[in-house]
């Protein structure tokens, strides 16, 4: 009898320990909620009439409102992909292009990208659309920097009237088409 209610004991003291260990553990377990919330937005995403926003990784974070200006990144998807909070819908490489097309402009050429459209995923080519009411493709599978300096080149030497630019497409090496 008195070791019947020894091995009583013993199991109730082991249980109570993995209860309140698992407890202990879920506890301190960061929610990834949590881990959400404290990421830093970039820029903004928007798919479908839904607009997200994503982090330097990007990983997108938060549902955010539609939006215009030159302010923070905006990006239109019209690869029809869904999206859920806490995924990664960017790569490291797009999202650096899209940093150094935007300083590049504006510090060298005066230009603000309103937005950059996305026609698939993973993209090829990217358009950066200008505060002038014009745009601008980029290929995605060659340097951007070559790019933006045949953009620059063309800017100064062959386009003084930008008023009536409709475009510039800077895909196809050495060769920079405008209308």
């Amino acid at each position: 009898m008195l070791s019947g209610i020894i091995s009583l004991f013993v199991l109730s003291g082991l249980i109570y320990i993995l209860f309140f260990s698992s407890i202990k553990i879920g506890f301190f377990k960061k929610k990834p909620e949590a881990n959400l919330k404290q990421r830093t937005e970039i820029g903004i995403i928007c798919t479908a009439g839904k607009c997200f926003y994503f982090d330097v990784e990007g990983i997108i974070f938060k549902e955010a409102p539609q939006t215009s200006g030159s302010l923070i990144t905006l990006i239109n998807d019209f690869s029809q992909r869904s999206f859920s909070l806490g995924e990664q819908i960017l790569g490291r490489d797009l999202i650096n292009s899209m940093v150094l097309i935007k300083e590049e402009l504006f510090s060298k050429m005066d230009l603000r990208v309103l937005s950059f459209d996305i026609a698939a995923y993973p993209a090829d080519d990217l358009k950066a659309i200008t505060n002038e009411d014009w745009y601008m493709m980029f290929s995605l599978k060659r340097d951007i920097k070559s790019q933006l300096s045949a953009l620059k080149a063309a800017l100064d030497e062959k386009i003084q009237n930008r008023i009536d630019l409709q475009y510039i497409d800077l895909r196809i090496e050495n060769r920079v088409y405008y209308k």
